[in-house]
């Protein structure tokens, strides 16, 4: 008895301002794992199927790999499929859509406002305000008619417990309630929330996603635009967050000395940061063709600096391009090859922490954790098993091979 094979559906969207091919088809063990050795295909927990780029290489693999055990559909572009995350989990805009939608207690929008104003006036960073008062505003909406003045450590818990397990934000953004919270209660009220009233959630303990040379290059090899070349060299080179990018004016660059001043960064730091000699061609070349005015980088209004969206776009579309497998690679993993490579090539972890611009030597040190300078010096114990190299033969690798 012929067997109905699966059908795979083939349809083209817009993620991010890139094109990108859909795959969607019901649960299939034996295709996920196909799916998995093909070069570009990632999963998209956003869209909630598989994605890779909108290349002919890719779809020749994908038939290669798949064709025989699931019959490919070919469907138009999906009606209003322009997708975004923006960095920014989705379940945190729900949640901030609600606050917006409810109203708070008029005795408690007040002591809001004059929080507000005053963190304001502290001169925190404007995403930082913008989180922190939309973090305080879902707290007062969820108290409901229970006042705000008498708070006590079970409410307290209890929302904990509400943004974890019914909303289930991540850990920095319940960290970033306890921030809020604990900042408005000290400034309205001065009460002072202990850790043992307003626990911070276990911290999680990641190391920072890099690239290789090699991937740096191919991704670096895809890009022929001058202004788009010069943004990611200029990143990787001196180690920037994209941020940090976007502000640089003329200004702040001493090409005398060979040297950029990154103004107000993390933190509210200035630091100094050398600029490699084989870039400087690269910025003459950049600005004798796009004239900047004021920053280093503008947009299509002069006098106005590029956007972080736009940086983005443009080092997503030369990862696809490039053919590498880290398909989900932002631009502050260039900055995290920065760190990486320059580590490799000995650099002092104290100096290195004065280029990153971070506060902590903590944070620098996490470096050292990624690098494979110490590692290459590491034998394991299975290289030193008796007769291990006569007993197992490794195959020969060819372009297919997995690792």
């Amino acid at each position: 008895m012929e067997t109905t094979k699966p059908q795979i559906t083939l349809s083209r969207a817009v993620f991010n301002d890139i094109d990108v091919c859909l795959i969607r088809f019901d649960f299939n063990k034996l295709i996920n794992e196909r799916l998995r050795t093909v070069t570009g295909a990632y999963w998209n927990q956003h869209l909630g199927c598989w994605c890779g780029p909108l290349t002919r290489f890719f779809f020749n693999q994908l038939v290669a790999r798949v064709g025989d055990i699931a019959d490919i559909i070919y469907g138009p572009k999906e009606s209003n499929a322009t997708y975004s995350n923006n960095y920014v989990n989705a379940k945190t805009k729900k949640l901030e859509q609600d606050a917006a939608t409810n109203a708070i207690p008029e005795i408690a929008k007040k002591d809001l406002e004059r929080w507000s104003a005053h963190i304001k006036g502290k001169q925190y960073a404007d995403n930082t305000v913008s989180v922190y008062i939309g973090a305080m505003r879902l707290f007062l909406v969820w108290l409901g008619q229970r006042s705000h003045k008498e708070v006590r450590k079970g409410d307290i818990d209890e929302y904990m417990s509400y943004l974890v397990i019914q909303k289930k934000v991540s850990r920095s953004y319940q960290n970033q309630h306890v921030n809020a919270i604990k900042l408005f209660y000290k400034f309205c009220f001065s009460i002072h929330l202990s850790s043992d009233m307003i626990a911070r959630p276990r911290r999680e303990y990641k190391l920072p996603h890099y690239l290789t040379r090699e991937e740096v290059a191919r991704i670096f090899a895809t890009v022929k635009n001058t202004k788009h070349k010069c943004i990611l060299s200029l990143i990787y080179a001196c180690g920037l967050r994209v941020g940090e990018l976007i502000r640089i004016q003329l200004t702040d660059i001493d090409p005398a000395q060979r040297l950029l001043m990154v103004r107000q960064s993390k933190g509210n730091k200035d630091r100094v940061i050398p600029i490699p000699e084989s870039l400087l061609n690269i910025l003459n070349e950049y600005a004798n063709a796009y004239k900047p005015q004021v920053y280093l980088f503008e947009g299509e209004q002069p006098r106005n600096p590029y956007t972080e969206r736009s940086v983005q776009a443009i080092f997503k579309q030369a990862v696809i391009r490039s053919g590498i497998r880290n398909l989900q690679a932002s631009p502050h993993w260039l900055r995290h090859s920065y760190a990486t490579h320059i580590m490799e090539m000995g650099t002092n972890v104290r100096d290195l922490q004065t280029l990153l611009g971070h506060k902590n030597l903590k944070t620098t040190e996490i470096y050292t954790h990624i690098s494979s300078t110490n590692f290459n010096r590491i034998i394991s114990p299975f290289d030193t098993l008796p007769e291990t190299k006569s007993n197992i033969e490794l195959p020969p690798k060819d372009q297919n091979s997995y690792f």
